[in-house]
Order: C-alpha cells, then sequence, then structure tokens
C-alpha cells in the first residue's frame, strides 16, 4: 500500500483551507453592514469573521469590545481597526489579515453600490439579520401601535362629538358653580363669627 507523500498532503491541506477561506470570504462580503447598522450589528459582523478565522480573544468573545457604528466603520482608516484588535490581544500578524479582510469586503461593498447607482437603480442595502424573538416583539409592538390608535381615535371622537363637548362645558360650569356658593356660603359664616349681631338686633 502505497501512501501519498507528506508534500502532497500538505498541498491538498492548504488547497481545502483556501477554499474554506474564500468561500467565508464570499459570505462576509455578501453580510457586510450597511452604513445605518447598530454598534451590535456591526459587533456581530467581526466576531463572525474571527471566529471563522480561529483567532482566539484572550477573554472570549463576551469581551470583545466593538462600540463602531455602520457609519464610522465605513470610514475608518485601516490603522483604527488594526489598533483596536491589536489592544484587545490579537497577535500584530494576524490583525494584519483580518484587516485586510475588512477593508476588501468594504471595498466590495461600495463596488456594489456604485454599480447599483450607475445602472439607475436604487440601492438597497443588505437587510440587517433579525434575532430569533423578532416575530413575537414585532406582535407586541403591533398590539401597542394598534391600542394607542384606538385611544387616538376614541379622543378625537369625544372631542369632535358636539353633545360631548356641550356636556362637558355643562360639567365644568356645574362644579364652578357650586365652588363660587360654597365660597359665598363660607365668606357669609366667617363675617357672622367675627362680628357678631348685637342685642337690640337681636330683640328687634
Amino acid at each position: 500500500l502505497l501512501h501519498p507523500p507528506k508534500t502532497h498532503q500538505l498541498t491538498m491541506t492548504m488547497t481545502n483551507m483556501a477554499n474554506e477561506s474564500s468561500l467565508h470570504l464570499k459570505k462576509l462580503k455578501s453580510n457586510v453592514p450597511s452604513e445605518f447598522a447598530t454598534s451590535g450589528r456591526v459587533r456581530q459582523w467581526l466576531l463572525e469573521h474571527l471566529q471563522n478565522r480561529n483567532v482566539g480573544l484572550i477573554n472570549g468573545p463576551e469581551a470583545f469590545v466593538c462600540l463602531w457604528k455602520g457609519a464610522e466603520l465605513h470610514s475608518l482608516h485601516p490603522n483604527h481597526i488594526f489598533g483596536s484588535l491589536i489592544s484587545q490581544g490579537i497577535a500584530p500578524q494576524t490583525a494584519h489579515h483580518v484587516v485586510g479582510d475588512i477593508m476588501e469586503c468594504l471595498e466590495d461593498y461600495r463596488a456594489r453600490r456604485a454599480a447599483c447607482m450607475a445602472a439607475g437603480e436604487v440601492w438597497f442595502p443588505d437587510p440587517e439579520p433579525e434575532p430569533q424573538s423578532s416575530p413575537q416583539r414585532r406582535s407586541n409592538e403591533e398590539q401597542r401601535q394598534r391600542l394607542v390608535e384606538e385611544n387616538c381615535e376614541a379622543l378625537l371622537e369625544q372631542f369632535d362629538s358636539p353633545q360631548s363637548w356641550y356636556s362637558s362645558l355643562a360639567s365644568v360650569r356645574g362644579v364652578l358653580t357650586a365652588g363660587l356658593s360654597l365660597a359665598v356660603g363660607l365668606g357669609v359664616m366667617t363675617w357672622l363669627m367675627v362680628n357678631p349681631p348685637s342685642r337690640e338686633e337681636e330683640d328687634k
């Protein structure tokens, strides 16, 4: 039984790694965060790239810091990204390759956008991935929105109805009249307590 040479095995391994890297990079390009992406979306995209490149983080993925939003990611200088990766414990050579991949993805994004606009079409950035709980959250938001709209319609109907307007006006007048009568009564009682009538007036 003949065994293949080690050089052939090494070549096959490197070819497989290159193919996997190419597929991952292609997927990464198709999933570039738009200029309107949140910092969480950008962080998720970068973490996916680091994990596929088998880049080990000292404190794990949970401690990976990324506060860049989409607009910042598309305008950052490569050295800025490189410095951020280095500060989080990534080896310089590895960080250099990661930054190269990121810049290649951003350039591909801009090229696709320019080609779309040159063709007279409207550029729609790739849709942001939604969390698994988004349908339930969307349903709750729709219910809240429906309740708000119903409450607003009810209030508008009350203000638009002449009967409700006059009834509310009558109730306000009734409260004011009752308050005025009470104030007059208290004033008379106070005046009588301060200035009691004389005996002659009582005899009369």
